[in-house]
């Protein structure tokens, strides 16, 4: 992977299933999340590992995310396969 000096790379809005999830330091405000899922995006499907930390960790738990359950979320790439959560977005209403 080519070295950026600080820049920040790409971000992409995915649908991601989660296989594992990992939660830390629940209590405190700077908790994070780290697992794996498989990402759906407009350019395909590609299995990524993430972690979120912070208030987009918070965002996630409220969000409900287990795995098995899917979750819209906005990210920045760190990696050919990793990638930062930097945005959760609200679960859409179901049709019933």
């Amino acid at each position: 992977m080519k070295y950026t000096r600080g820049k920040a790379g790409p971000t992409s809005r995915m649908q991601l299933e989660l296989t594992s999830i990992n939660h830390f330091d629940m209590g405190l405000p700077n908790g994070r999340s780290r697992g794996d899922g498989v990402a759906t995006m407009k350019s395909g499907v590609k299995a990524v590992s993430f972690l979120a930390q912070g208030k987009h960790h918070k965002a996630l738990l409220a969000a409900g995310a287990r795995v098995g359950e899917t979750v819209d979320i906005t990210v920045r790439w760190t990696a050919r396969d990793e990638v930062t959560v930097v945005e959760v977005h609200p679960a859409l209403a179901k049709a019933a």
